[in-house]
């Protein structure tokens, strides 16, 4: 079932209304394998927590060491830390197929009943700076990986 997601982001001055559907669970888990990949080639300073998180997200109960506890660690935020410190690694294949798969089922609400697809070249008519892409692309990463 898929499931619809309404949220705002701040630009300047300006207002985005975005309606975003979550993506099919084959696609969510080709997403997350993707992300894994494009972690791995990342230089991370807490490989050890990352590699306990995703050992745990597909449940094979290794233990990692220099990891306390599960509960020491906030698995979105060391995610979304990981996919952060690898994005300066990513080739322009992996950032052109993670921007699109992210918003792959996201449209732009205007008003009035006038809703556009979230496509790059729109988005880029819409927004003033860069800043809004990140908050826009963690919304999408919590609707899509908000399991982890």
């Amino acid at each position: 079932m898929q499931k619809e997601f309404k949220f705002s982001i701040q630009d300047n001055e300006k207002t985005l209304n975005f309606i975003a559907i979550r993506l099919a669970p084959f696609e969510q888990f080709n997403l997350i394998l993707r992300i894994i990949g494009i972690v791995s080639k990342g230089s991370l300073t807490n490989n050890a927590q990352v590699e306990q998180v995703l050992h745990n997200v597909f449940q094979t109960g290794k233990e990692v060491e220099n990891v306390k506890s599960k509960a020491d660690v906030n698995t979105f935020a060391l995610i979304l830390d990981a996919i952060k410190g690898a994005i300066a690694a990513l080739s322009d294949n992996d950032r052109d197929w993670l921007l699109t798969e992210l918003l792959k089922n996201v449209k732009i609400d205007k008003g009035q009943s006038y809703i556009i697809t979230a496509t790059i070249d729109e988005l880029n008519n819409e927004l003033s700076g860069f800043k809004p892409i990140l908050k826009l692309l963690t919304e999408l990463v919590k609707i899509n990986l908000g399991f982890l």
